[in-house]
């Protein structure tokens, strides 16, 4: 019960938070990205939670320790493993259940989780899970494929820029 009010109260200060990050990165013009799409109900994002930390949080014992305990704690996620790369933990979700594909704390659950996938545009080159009906979209899209047709590219080496840049419409 206290979990879940802690998760419901820091959800709402991760909605602001959140919310006043981008409207500055859009007003400065910084918004590269946006997320088109729909949910196909894959649960591939609440199976195994991936959240990147930052440098202090990854390499702070201390501080790692204290992310991860109220992550398993306050959040339900166990931690499997790390990803050196990107500064990234990767965890088992055990409000998730894998029979029924479904939340057992949907009203309650993490900022981080209400956020999907729009927490990921935040990268220099989002990836979404390949079974995820949301994708990335650079928002300067036409002006890119304006010129790729002058590029003279073959057909199969445009489909992989596009793809790489997340052009696809």
């Amino acid at each position: 019960m206290l979990a879940g009010a802690l998760r419901t109260l820091f959800a709402y200060c991760y909605r602001i938070d959140t919310t006043v990050t981008r409207w500055l990165h859009d007003r400065r013009g910084s918004v590269l990205y946006e997320v088109r799409g729909d949910c196909r109900r894959c649960g591939g994002c609440c199976d195994t939670p991936m959240l990147a930390v930052s440098r202090l949080i990854y390499h702070s014992n201390r501080i790692r320790r204290a992310f991860l305990w109220w992550q398993e704690k306050v959040n339900g996620f166990v931690f499997l493993r790390e990803e050196h790369e990107g500064h990234v933990f990767v965890f088992r979700c055990s409000h998730f259940d894998p029979a029924t594909r479904l939340c057992a704390c949907y009203r309650t659950r993490p900022g981080v989780c209400r956020d999907y996938p729009h927490n990921l545009l935040d990268s220099p080159s989002p990836e979404f899970l390949e079974t995820c009906g949301y994708y990335p979209h650079y928002r300067n899209a036409a002006a890119f494929k304006e010129a790729l047709d002058d590029s003279g590219l073959d057909p199969a080496k445009r489909a992989e820029v596009e793809r790489k840049l997340h052009l696809r419409d």
